[in-house]
């Protein structure tokens, strides 16, 4: 277990533990869950709790494990099906609000990641960012800081020009569950 150094009132120093995050993995493929479960693996104050290939299978293992404290979940946006990724998103942040959701993807494009915020995401993360940076991610994420990890900074402004138009119902076609971007 990772500690934290806190100081009290009369100036000594204290050990404290630092809480565990608890990951849920979301992808259609077992390589790259099994991939994520390894590296977080290796981390004190990381633990996989559950994984999941669709979605359904995702809302079925949250349920379960709803009581938890610290859980996030992390979601990737190609998931197949009349129930994608934005679906699950949007799913987990109107049945479970208190669960932070990090987005992730391999060359997704502004407009996807964009999508991905606006259902309701936490934040984003990119499959190809260097794997400190990805658990990082992973623990701001839980922290319910923004995260946008792994793109490059001439996206931001395309990102959240998308967001924006989509509030303003200008997001034209692509942005509803389901549908390709």
């Amino acid at each position: 277990m990772m500690m934290n150094t806190r100081t009290d009132r009369g100036g000594l120093a204290r050990l404290t533990p630092l809480p565990t995050v608890n990951v849920v993995l979301v992808d259609p493929l077992l390589v790259v869950r099994s991939g994520l479960r390894l590296l977080i693996c290796g981390e004190a104050d990381l633990t996989v709790v559950g994984e999941a290939a669709t979605a359904d299978e995702a809302l079925e293992t949250l349920r379960a494990l709803a009581r938890r404290t610290g859980l996030v979940a992390l979601v990737a946006l190609n998931l197949g099906g009349q129930r994608d990724g934005y679906w699950l998103i949007r799913e987990i942040r109107e049945s479970f609000p208190s669960i932070p959701v990090i987005a992730c993807g391999a060359n997704s494009g502004a407009i996807s990641i964009s999508r991905a915020l606006f259902f309701g995401a936490d934040g984003f993360v990119d499959k190809t960012a260097r794997p400190e940076d990805f658990l990082h991610a992973i623990r701001r994420g839980a922290r319910r800081e923004m995260v946008l990890e792994g793109l490059p900074p001439d996206w931001l402004a395309p990102i959240a020009d998308g967001i924006g138009r989509h509030r303003e119902g200008r997001s034209g076609p692509g942005w509803a569950c389901g549908s390709e971007p």
